[in-house]
């Protein structure tokens, strides 16, 4: 039985442009902060195997410091052995920054894009991957992938996608899995963790970031960590490494007072950590109301960091645009009939034609 860590997607030295400098600071800070975390897991839980499945870093933006930070930060479980298999925005090229300092010992950097395999003796375990060399990669290195020794642990650390023919960011397919005879399949790429899956008796998943970087990438982020055996098959599970960095709530004020609607966006607030950043969605039919408490809820220093947008529903819009004396308004105009059907195909067809003819007026 072997112990591991499946990681991915930590784009260290993220550039977050439109922050301030402060800001940029402080998120860049917690990327960094996730890994020591993976770190300090691996050494206090004497995790065997971490598998880290590409893009560690932002390459066109990386620094050489940041490479140093990372080869201090794995040289700190020397009784880990690491794997990296480089993905599309850290390929492994001339430019690399796996090659700004040297990594040490425990580090073992896939290269080239064909398939490469590492035995572990000690751990009775293989380990396989390949690198990304540039910015995509059609080629299958995985296709046809079936284990020398099929009594031992094998596991594919690997980044790309999952069953999309013709991906530019390479396609492991389902059948490629489901075929290998292997024990785990390690995945990056995907931002969103995808749990425990089983194709074929072998087990995968994406670990998803390791730390949520905007409102793409919400709720807890973390690691995938456990136990894998010959006997008893994988026992892994999900791991927050920490709490939610972005957050999105949304409230319907329609059926609120204006008081009410502030009363539960701080409460909703407060149930998440300080430090995280929150989006608010106000829905509403009144645009002042919507207004209203926007900026209170802009003005209240207790939020923290936090943005509030408001969203008029659908048939507000309308009665705003059918107003209007302009070639938009006559067009509204001309559809209410059918966007006020009794028939929900008519309403919904009529709708698709608003969308799109008021598109075509903006042009």
């Amino acid at each position: 039985m072997i112990k591991l860590v499946h990681i991915s997607d930590l784009h260290l030295d993220t550039p977050f442009a439109g922050c301030d400098l402060a800001e940029r600071s402080a998120r860049r800070s917690e990327l960094r902060d996730g890994l020591s975390a993976v770190c300090r897991y691996c050494k206090e839980n004497s995790v065997q195997l971490l598998l880290i499945a590409g893009d560690l870093f932002e390459s066109d933006y990386t620094s050489r410091e940041t490479a140093r930070f990372v080869a201090e930060c794995l040289g700190t479980i020397p009784e880990t052995r690491v794997f990296i298999s480089p993905g599309n925005h850290d390929p492994y090229n001339g430019a690399s920054p796996y090659r700004y300092c040297q990594f040490p010992d425990n580090v073992h950097i896939f290269s080239g894009e064909s398939l490469e395999s590492v035995e572990i003796p000690e751990l009775h375990t293989a380990v396989y991957g390949y690198a990304f060399t540039g910015e995509s990669m059609t080629e299958n290195p995985v296709h046809g992938i079936h284990p020398f020794d099929t009594d031992r642990i094998n596991i594919l650390v690997a980044h790309g996608d999952y069953d999309v023919p013709r991906s530019p960011y390479y396609s492991i397919s389902h059948s490629d899995i489901c075929e290998s005879g292997l024990d785990y399949v390690a995945l990056g790429h995907i931002h969103k963790p995808s749990g425990i899956m089983n194709a074929g008796g072998t087990v995968w998943a994406y670990s998803g970031c390791l730390i949520g970087r905007d409102f793409g990438e919400c709720g807890e982020r973390g690691m995938i960590a456990g136990t894998i055996s010959k006997e008893s098959g994988a026992n892994l599970s999900y791991i927050p490494v920490t709490k939610a960095s972005f957050e999105e709530l949304r409230i319907d004020t329609n059926d609120k007072s204006i008081d009410e609607a502030i009363e539960e966006a701080r409460r909703l607030r407060s149930e998440l950590a300080s430090e995280c950043r929150v989006r608010i969605t106000l829905c509403g039919t009144d645009r002042a109301r919507l207004d209203i408490i926007r900026q209170n809820l802009l003005s209240d220093a207790t939020m923290g960091f936090c943005e509030v947008l408001e969203e008029i529903s659908e048939s507000a819009v309308f009665e705003e645009i059918a107003d209007e004396f302009s070639m938009r308004g006559e067009f509204a105009r001309r559809l209410r009939p059918y966007i006020e059907s009794e028939d929900e195909s008519v309403r919904e067809t009529a709708e698709m034609a608003l969308r799109l003819g008021l598109e075509a007026l903006k042009k």
